[in-house]
């Protein structure tokens, strides 16, 4: 099946350029991405990886597609579609965190390639003319070094948390409501509310859709690992919003012990490493 799949998609890629829609699939739409890819016809492989991200159920699917676009356009010294590329991708971050990840890795990899100024010059340019341009700020803000209080700094800074708390407060209300439904997934729907409330600065309404999540978890009969780790970890999220540090360490390792053998437990020990490195404490072994 996937030699059928892979030829496929071959014939389509020598047939000409193929258009996004025409993929109904990720493993169609990557496979002929890669093998325009693989030959170096990188016009050919940008419109089906494009589609292969788009149809990726997971982020660890659509990051392999992820990869080879940004190869592309650092290649081909395409500023417009690496920052096209980046603007989709942190506009659909779901939650605060892993919007400023994405903003972060993005202004390390433009570094890194030698495209960085060009495309830094491009953001700059974009908020003179729409300073609560929420892409150009998030780069902006990412690539500031340590230094002295500026007008414009201060400024980007004050629009940008406003958006985040704009953003997180509507997110975390909609949760909540979902949450509210009473189904089955009511206690992870309360565990994603928590996080937006946190990093929306909201500890009250944080802790009470916490409270929620845990609560209906604990009286439901099925036994299912990934999802109290899942629950752990976003409540956890919910605490580094508010910068309760402390309680966030404790509830990521609350999500570990509940599934100490899946990847995302090996995250959640970096993670804290990382946050006792920045409280100059012991880390785990």
């Amino acid at each position: 099946m996937r030699r059928i799949v892979l030829s496929c998609a071959i014939l389509l890629c020598l047939g000409g350029f193929v258009r996004a829609e025409e993929f109904k699939d990720f493993s169609a739409a990557y496979a002929a991405g890669s093998a325009a890819f693989s030959k170096g016809d990188y016009a050919a492989a940008i419109e089906p990886l494009k589609a292969a991200m788009k149809l990726a159920s997971i982020d660890e699917l659509r990051a392999e597609p992820r990869k080879k676009l940004i190869t592309i356009y650092q290649k081909t010294n395409n500023v417009d579609g690496l920052i096209a590329l980046f603007d989709e991708e942190v506009v659909a971050g779901d939650t605060r965190a892993k919007r400023l990840e994405t903003a972060q890795s993005f202004v390390s990899d433009q570094k890194k390639s030698g495209l960085f100024e060009k495309v830094h010059g491009v953001y700059l340019a974009r908020l003179k003319t729409k300073p609560d341009d929420y892409p150009a700020l998030a780069v902006v803000l990412a690539a500031l070094e340590p230094g002295p209080a500026s007008a414009d700094r201060e400024k980007h800074h004050r629009t940008f948390e406003q958006l985040e708390i704009k953003r997180c407060t509507e997110q975390a209300e909609k949760l909540d409501a979902e949450g509210a439904d009473g189904d089955d997934g009511a206690p992870l729907w309360y565990a994603m509310a928590a996080q937006a409330w946190g990093e929306a600065g909201n500890g009250a309404k944080m802790e009470a859709s916490a409270k929620k999540s845990l609560a209906i978890r604990s009286s439901q009969k099925r036994k299912d690992a990934f999802l109290d780790q899942t629950i752990r970890r976003h409540i956890g999220y919910g605490y580094l919003g508010l910068g309760r540090i402390d309680e966030a360490i404790a509830s990521f390792e609350a999500a570990i012990k509940a599934d100490p053998d899946d990847l995302g437990a090996d995250l959640l020990r970096r993670k804290i490493d990382e946050l006792r490195r920045k409280k100059g404490v012991p880390q785990s072994k």
